[in-house]
């Protein structure tokens, strides 16, 4: 598995899958239904992930995907580029984990 530096509070979902904490970073301004499709784009990463990457790896990386789009004009279309950039990022980092590995 390849961690990230732990950041605790910073995480999009706590362990449950549901919003954790103060909700803050997830809020973000976005109603419901964009905070379900952005929750069920991260259960689906967490899958695809699975093994790999640690779970609060993957919240990080989405948490601050979620900040860069917490002033879309087009809320509907932010799960969607959450989870393009969260794959992005964590692709990223388990081809750097995975050339320093050998």
């Amino acid at each position: 598995m390849i961690p990230l530096p732990d950041d605790p509070g910073r995480g999009a979902l706590g362990s449950a899958g549901k919003l954790g904490g103060e909700e803050k970073s997830m809020k973000a301004g976005f109603d419901a239904t964009v905070l379900r499709q952005i929750e069920s784009e991260l259960r689906t990463i967490k899958a695809e992930y699975q093994g790999k990457v640690p779970e609060e790896s993957i919240d990080l990386l989405a948490d601050e995907s979620i900040q860069r789009l917490a002033d879309s004009r087009v809320p509907q279309f932010v799960p969607l580029f959450v989870g393009r950039f969260t794959r992005q990022r964590l692709r990223e980092l388990v081809a750097a984990g995975g050339s320093s590995e050998s």
